[in-house]
Parts: structure tokens; C-alpha cells; sequence
């Protein structure tokens, strides 16, 4: 694979990341969900324009855990959801597994592009995109085992539980 391509594919998987998580501003998304969703987006934009100074052999400084952290929103979040606790959210839950599985495969990219390149500066810089993939998963798979518990809850019985 160039070393062009590498970029162009890593930016086609971000982009259709995107075009994904517009679908799932699905209409009656919660004003928490829009936040999320939006916050989301905005981090995978910054993934795109880091991906094209890159691509123009400009590697930037990657912060992404100060980009996924940069708004108090997960706490604030986590909070309204616990205060809330309305019952399990269903199309949520769906639309948050759908982009935990996005992520997963992002940072999968990220590490096998930074395990095949000979250039430190470029292991670093993919390795430092999967960091915060990752990162931005366990934000998210916080609130996804949210709703799990109210299933859960729901359903009167925990998962862990043997016959």
C-alpha cells in the first residue's frame, strides 16, 4: 500500500464514520443524544483534518484525549442519564452499539497502520489516533452499559446470575 493511499483510506473510513453518525441523528434523538452525537462528530472531523495535514506529509501534534475531554460533557451526561432513569432506550442503545462498533474498527486501523510503518514519527502519530478511538469508546461504552443496567433492571434479574 503507498503511502498515499494509506492516508486517503484512513480519511474514507473517518469520513464514512460521519456520514454514519448523521444517520443516527435520527428524528426524536433526545437533546442529550444530539449533544453526544455532535461532540462525537466534531472529535471525528478533527480525525479528517489531522488525516490531511498528514497526508501532505505535515504531521500534526495529536491531542486527542484533550479533544475527547475538552467539554465537562460526560460528566454532566452521565449524571442527567442516572437522574433521569426513564427506562431503557432501545433506539439509543442500538445507535450507541453501532458507533462503539465503528470505533473498534477505527482503532484497529490505526493500530495495524502504526504496527506497518518504518517511520517512528508515523507510529507515534497512528498510534496516538487509536489512543484516543479507544478512548472515546470507553466514554461511550460508559453509557451503553447505562442502559444495559436498566434492561436489566427492567427485566427484574442480572446477567450474571446462574440457574
Amino acid at each position: 500500500m503507498s503511502a498515499n493511499t494509506r492516508w486517503q483510506v484512513a480519511k474514507k473510513m473517518e469520513k464514512t464514520c460521519i456520514a454514519a453518525l448523521e444517520e443516527m441523528l435520527a428524528p426524536g434523538a433526545s437533546a442529550q443524544e444530539l449533544e453526544i452525537w455532535r461532540h462525537c462528530q466534531a472529535i471525528q472531523e478533527q480525525y479528517v483534518q489531522w488525516l490531511t495535514s498528514a497526508e501532505r506529509s505535515i504531521l500534526p501534534e495529536v491531542d486527542a484525549e484533550a479533544l475527547i475531554e475538552r467539554q465537562q460533557i460526560w460528566a454532566k451526561l452521565s449524571q442527567e442519564q442516572n437522574q433521569e432513569k426513564t427506562g431503557t432506550d432501545y433506539f439509543w442503545l442500538g445507535r450507541l452499539w453501532q458507533y462503539l462498533a465503528w470505533l473498534e474498527r477505527l482503532e484497529s486501523l490505526y493500530k495495524q497502520m502504526a504496527a506497518h510503518t518504518i517511520f517512528p514519527l508515523e507510529q507515534i502519530f497512528f498510534k496516538n489516533l487509536a489512543h484516543g478511538q479507544w478512548l472515546l469508546h470507553r466514554r461511550l461504552s460508559a453509557l451503553a452499559q447505562q442502559q444495559h443496567n436498566l434492561l436489566w433492571e427492567e427485566l427484574g434479574f442480572a446477567p450474571f446470575e446462574k440457574l
